[in-house]
């Protein structure tokens, strides 16, 4: 099951509506159409999809920084399963991330006790509406936070958040946004265990622990607490640091390096300042973009997400993603990252050219002194345009980083050789661990993020 947050032209939009008829104007009597408001365009609608259709529902008006949470719909087979909880949770961790501080609700009586055990007050005196008794119920968002378990989702946000910042990280995926964009292809979730964070990865009727555990923990209980939760065996630890893949060898794990997968780490005056012979060729490079176009920074913001989402478009038509399985689960999680941009609390800058945005870069605090980059696209067509993004970024928008960390090259030659020619600092090596004799462990060490070139 994945959430999704649409607007009245998603494809996904025809099934939300039929959903509310069937099921909160039907038994009404009520005739088709009766399910819509006038307001249907500027409220929130959030829809729980499973295997390509809708089976839940819930929508927001805002009013001021408050507003009314409303039309809760679930398909009866897929109640008392806990949809519905979490679709509510869900719209709430959206909610305070985007600044509202409370909301309130028309719950028809009945079903009072459900809303309650979620936190929300009656507020007021019993009255009626389309011909049923209603309660207004007020739930402030202070502290909105889901348990530590199952798929990531944006209520994990802030206890995912304090636990990195009390144990920094070195490496590209750990961060939230990671978790939260790939969860969908990769299949993240989470675990909790004596308040450490595990994540882990579902692969068929195994687990993958995805990098380090966030927190005090050993690897033996990361992976008992993991099997617990999810009910499959683990196979591997995937992402390990050095000092981690030094404790499972210790503990008598198989270990292998990840070389694929190091990130590189740059110094960030090197990548915005470019001085040197070393750098000679891309500054050719952008000083051609810069007399072939009219180029500007811009940081990015709620004004320009749109045409920054028109350029990801337009750099996955032309790489062809519709026909390249790894282009196209990239671009799904860009469209995540775009649909959460100010949630996830990220730094984003792009290059408008002749009055178009033509290249973007998104990224974020990694650590105290190191930022991480997520994505960087541009326009091939623009000779030049990356090289300019590149330095551009790191010059606006990472001030208050000593390093930059770009990320891994996946093993491919020609991106290997990109991230090399700019003179990384030093790389983060990663490593995979298995339980020794397991066989699946072995093959687990093949497994990669499949993730594309920028």
């Amino acid at each position: 099951m994945e959430f999704k947050l649409i607007s009245v032209d998603d494809p996904f939009y025809a099934q939300e509506q039929d959903l509310r008829f069937e099921l909160l104007r039907k038994p009404l009597r009520m005739p088709p159409g009766s399910e819509l408001f006038s307001f249907e365009r500027e409220s929130m609608h959030l829809v729980a999809i499973e295997c390509g259709r809708v089976i839940g529902c819930v929508l927001f008006r805002p009013e001021g920084k408050s507003g009314r949470i409303f039309q809760m719909a679930v398909e009866p087979q897929f109640q008392r399963h806990g949809v519905g909880s979490s679709l509510l949770r869900e719209m709430e961790a959206r909610l305070l991330a985007a600044g509202f501080s409370d909301a309130y609700i028309h719950a028809r009586e009945p079903i009072v006790p459900f809303y309650e055990k979620l936190g929300y007050a009656i507020d007021g005196e019993p009255f009626e509406e389309v011909g049923i008794v209603h309660r207004r119920m007020r739930k402030a968002f202070s502290r909105i936070e889901a348990p530590l378990q199952g798929p990531v989702s944006l209520a994990h946000k802030a206890a995912v958040d304090r636990m990195l910042a009390s144990y920094p990280p070195d490496i590209s995926e750990h961060t939230f946004t990671n978790f939260f964009v790939w969860r969908l292809f990769h299949r993240v979730r989470i675990a909790e265990h004596n308040g450490a964070i595990i994540v882990y990865e579902d692969i068929d009727d195994s687990a993958l622990i995805a990098g380090p555990p966030i927190g005090d923990i050993s690897i033996a209980n990361a992976m008992q607490a993991v099997e617990r939760e999810s009910g499959r065996q683990v196979v591997a630890i995937l992402r390990l640091t050095e000092h981690a893949a030094s404790s499972a060898l210790k503990n008598g794990w198989e270990v292998t390096e990840d070389r694929d997968n190091f990130d590189y780490v740059y110094r960030r005056v090197d990548l915005a300042e470019l001085a040197g012979r070393n750098y000679h060729a891309k500054r050719n490079l952008i000083a051609q973009c810069l007399s072939e176009h009219e180029c500007r920074y811009e940081k990015i913001s709620m004004e320009n997400l749109s045409e920054v989402r028109d350029m990801a478009r337009r750099w996955c038509e032309a790489r062809g993603c519709g026909q390249e399985p790894g282009l196209c689960h990239e671009y799904q999680a860009l469209q995540e990252l775009f649909d959460n941009y100010e949630a996830l609390g990220l730094i984003g800058g792009a290059i408008r050219a002749d009055g178009v945005i033509e290249a973007f870069t998104i990224g974020e605090r990694l650590n105290a002194n190191t930022a991480v980059i997520h994505f960087e696209k541009g326009n091939s067509d623009v000779k030049g345009i990356y090289q300019l993004i590149n330095q551009w970024f790191c010059r606006e928008a990472l001030q208050d980083f000593e390093f930059v960390n770009r990320e891994q090259d996946l093993g491919i030659p020609g991106l290997r050789k990109a991230k090399q020619s700019y003179l990384p600092h030093h790389f983060v090596k990663k490593f995979i661990a298995w339980p020794r004799g397991m066989e699946l462990g072995r093959k687990a060490a093949d497994h990669h993020d499949v993730r594309c070139p920028e």
